[in-house]
């Protein structure tokens, strides 16, 4: 089991079940391992992200896992199964943080979108091994939020499927 370097449980699980459990470490195992994996290489090469934020008095409450009776987004969401996380990345010091734009541009570019990269051995490409959906836009705007997911459905040549939402 992965235990994330740089995220709490509070981060990932909605406070519901999070108090229910009193932040039992066995939460982690609600969550897929290719998940927390993704997320701290995500960390790693993009700096400090934001997925919950309710435990430091944010609203941000369900952006990593969902429970089956949420009304958040759609009923069979990855998020309910422990396969996706909507991040925010957070400036550094007087650093910008960087945008899901700017995220998703650089994915572009190293073409995870156009072929298959899962088996390369290009350091770049580590962080991005088990995403397979990327959302870029809600009624033609760019979101602004990160969401991936590692749900079972890749685009047609094996590269990240883009989904509009």
């Amino acid at each position: 089991m992965h235990i994330p370097k740089h995220f709490a449980l509070s981060e990932l699980i909605p406070p519901q079940l999070f108090n229910q459990r009193n932040g039992d470490p066995i939460l982690w195992l609600v969550l897929d391992e290719r998940l927390l994996i993704t997320l701290d290489r995500l960390r790693e090469r993009y700096g400090r992200m934001i997925i919950n934020n309710w435990r430091a008095g944010g609203v941000r409450r369900e952006s990593g896992l969902r429970e089956m009776s949420s009304t958040t987004g759609a009923p069979l969401s990855q998020h309910r199964f422990g396969r996706a996380a909507d991040v925010l990345f957070m400036a550094v010091g007087n650093g910008d943080a960087h945008s899901p734009e700017i995220v998703r541009e650089d994915m572009r570019s190293l073409g995870l979108f156009d072929r298959d990269m899962r088996h390369s051995n290009d350091p770049r490409l580590r962080p991005f091994k088990y995403i397979n959906r990327v959302e870029w836009y809600a009624n033609g705007v760019p979101i602004t939020w990160f969401h991936f997911d590692i749900g079972n459905q890749r685009n047609a040549n094996g590269g990240i499927r883009i989904v509009n939402v």
